[in-house]
């Protein structure tokens, strides 16, 4: 398929940062510049100014990119900073190129459409191929019902244990597995699921035979959990998931489902979260809401778990997948899917399909970040997606998973640029359970607002004033913060600093009081307003903002103005923490909640810890602090607003 542009691929590897002189084979006008610390924002403007340069990109404890575009010899002007005692390295922004898409030479690899389609409902597997094809020491547990051990596509992909078989451990002769069904060494498939699934996430890849995999290289650890026709116990999953995470998995791929809620089966996959085993698991193929109506293990939301929805060749959902705004994480395809079977080649189509391109990506990113632990896998995969519109609304992401993405996202990249795309360059720096005013640090921290502010520090402290307080900054307030940057207060403890003073936060109780009350009152007169003091004294006093606006949108006011009925308080609810228009079945839903008990703060407290709810504010920060104007439906699926989302907290 064509591949639109996009960030280039290739590693940069940075020599000694001795004096040096361009080489004449570049012709670049923009450097990296990192000037020597306890500079001045004055020295260093004066050194730019000196020879025309202009600020591109500033980097947090990092260079900056500059542009020299005025200047008729950028070669001398890249010598002038190599030689400056101001500065401690410059170096060409030189051209990098992109790894070339690979496609295999499998004769069948043209029908595999989940891999490669012409329309880009695919996982961009050719794209992904160029930068790594998977790793030989990543280890993926197929729990399903077994795998042909004689396939042609998968003797060379089978995990051999390299334990001790002599059954010290429960567990005599497990060389590629085990058979929780029959408590035995035998994982052959007698089925044929077990194996269609491993070959779409493992068929060996460019042997001229066949099909190919997502990885072609992880090895694959065959554990039995279901018996000859497809049907299996809790217990026999329980069992096989402690199997494969102490025999070191780092992929579990689980490609069934339905049962009740069962602790010890979460207690299970929350253990393989804790050594680092990422739990990849099938939506079900009810055709219902899981968000309804719970399908376990995918109900489960932990960090370490992903659940996949299923569409065909065109984007659809499939008519037999499940779906869940909160509950299914992502689409795969998952409709005539070609792979292997017992001796032959067969399409099946299910969740069941879907669930292993996900696998197969997680092993990819694996292959290349082995140090991740299971939530920054599952991060780095729900980042990435591509939107898809035919699952906007229907999954968490409201895209399809894309490998490419998965493998490309922030490549060889620490600091905390924002990439094109709105994402951060790193999956490491936000704990999950963020607050909202630390969440906003960090987003309004980042390059994005400093350059869209002029990027220069009294432009950034400007743009705090008219983002936080509504309002430009008075001289001595200005000259008061910018002198903190120019001291070495960073950008982000600036941020933290400003939005908690007492202004900040009147002015955002005043909002929620012109947005969700429907109050007229300008900001300027509305923050003295002595119920908003109120509110914003218990922000003052620690209480999180979900808390604090979840008791407004209880009051008596907030009802009266939703039309003072169960049904009127649910619609307003839509509206205010979702941004749209109700929908029959989760309306009636809540309404019930409602006229069964439960008290409208915790209704409201429920909608909030929704990632729909956690989006929508997010996407209304893009739009109100960072002047994105794109509509909030279109924001809800930008993968830097679903990025950002999943870092924040419930309460």
């Amino acid at each position: 398929m064509a591949r639109r542009a996009g960030r280039a691929a290739a590693t940069l590897r940075f020599e000694a940062l001795e004096p040096r002189t361009l080489m004449s084979g570049s012709t670049t006008d923009e450097f990296f510049v990192r000037f020597k610390p306890n500079l001045s924002g004055g020295t260093i403007q004066t050194a730019l100014a000196t020879v025309g340069a202009t600020v591109v990109k500033q980097y947090p404890s990092g260079p900056m990119l500059i542009s020299v575009r005025a200047a008729s010899e950028p070669s001398r002007v890249l010598q002038w900073f190599q030689f400056s005692p101001l500065v401690s390295y410059a170096e060409p922004n030189s051209t990098i190129h992109a790894a070339a898409a690979l496609t295999p030479n499998d004769p069948y690899f043209n029908q595999l459409w989940g891999l490669n389609n012409a329309n880009d409902v695919d996982i961009d597997a050719p794209e992904a191929w160029g930068l790594t094809q998977g790793r030989y020491t990543t280890v993926v547990a197929v729990l399903d019902t077994g795998i042909d051990l004689k396939n042609v596509e998968l003797t060379n992909r089978l995990w051999v244990n390299p334990g001790d078989l002599s059954g010290s451990d429960g567990f005599r002769n497990a060389v590629y597995g085990w058979n929780f069904v029959n408590n035995n060494n035998n994982v052959q498939d007698t089925n044929g699921h077990g194996t269609h699934v491993a070959g779409i996430l493992a068929a060996g890849g460019n042997n001229t035979y066949g099909v190919t995999g997502v990885d072609w290289y992880s090895k694959i650890m065959a554990v039995k959990v279901l018996d000859n026709r497809g049907d299996g116990t809790t217990d026999a999953a329980v069992n096989g998931i402690y199997f494969a995470v102490n025999h070191g998995a780092r992929v579990i791929n689980a490609s069934w489902g339905g049962g009740d809620y069962s602790q010890a089966l979460r207690d299970a996959i929350a253990y393989a979260g804790a050594h680092g085993v990422v739990f990849v698991t099938a939506a079900g193929n009810n055709g219902t809401n899981n968000d309804i109506s719970n399908s376990y293990p995918g109900a489960y939301n932990l960090n370490n778990e992903i659940t996949v929805g299923a569409v065909d060749s065109l984007g659809r959902l499939a008519s037999f997948s499940d779906y869940g705004a909160r509950t299914v994480d992502l689409v795969a395809p998952g409709v005539n899917i070609l792979s292997i079977i017992p001796g032959s080649f067969a399409s099946y189509s299910g969740t069941s399909m879907a669930t292993p391109y996900v696998t197969g990506v997680a092993a990819l990113v694996l292959s290349l970040h082995p140090e991740f632990d299971a939530e920054q896998v599952v991060q780095r995969i729900l980042a990435t997606t591509k939107p898809l519109p035919g699952v906007a609304g229907k999954t968490v992401t409201g895209g399809i998973v894309s490998a490419y993405n998965a493998v490309n996202f922030g490549a060889n990249v620490t600091s905390t640029a924002v990439a094109d795309n709105g994402i951060p360059s790193t999956v490491t720096l936000v704990p999950n359970g963020t607050s909202d005013l630390d969440l906003l640090a960090k987003i309004l921290g980042t390059n994005d607002f400093y350059n869209s502010q002029g990027g220069t520090n009294a432009g950034f402290v400007t743009g705090l004033y008219r983002t936080l307080l509504r309002r430009d900054p008075e001289p001595a307030g200005l000259a008061s913060w910018v002198g903190r940057l120019d001291a070495g207060q960073t950008r982000i403890q600036i941020i933290e600093t400003f939005e908690r003073t007492p202004e900040a936060l009147q002015v955002k109780v005043a909002h929620w009081y012109q947005d969700a009350l429907g109050w007229n009152a300008p900001l300027a007169q509305l923050k003295f307003d002595p119920g908003v003091v109120y509110w914003s004294s218990l922000l003052a006093a620690g209480q999180t903002d979900n808390a604090v606006l979840a008791r407004i949108l209880s009051t008596s006011d907030y009802l009266v103005a939703s039309g003072a009925t169960n049904e009127g308080f649910v619609t307003g609810l839509y509206r205010s923490l979702l941004g749209r228009s109700t929908d029959p079945e989760s309306f009636n839903y809540f309404v019930g909640l409602l006229q069964g008990g439960m008290s409208r703060v915790n209704l409201v407290q429920k909608l909030q810890s929704t990632f729909e709810a956690k989006r929508t504010k997010v996407a209304r920060w893009y739009q109100d602090h960072l002047g994105w104007n794109q509509s909030l439906a279109q924001l809800q699926i930008d993968p830097g607003v679903q990025y950002w989302a999943r870092f924040l907290g419930d309460s």
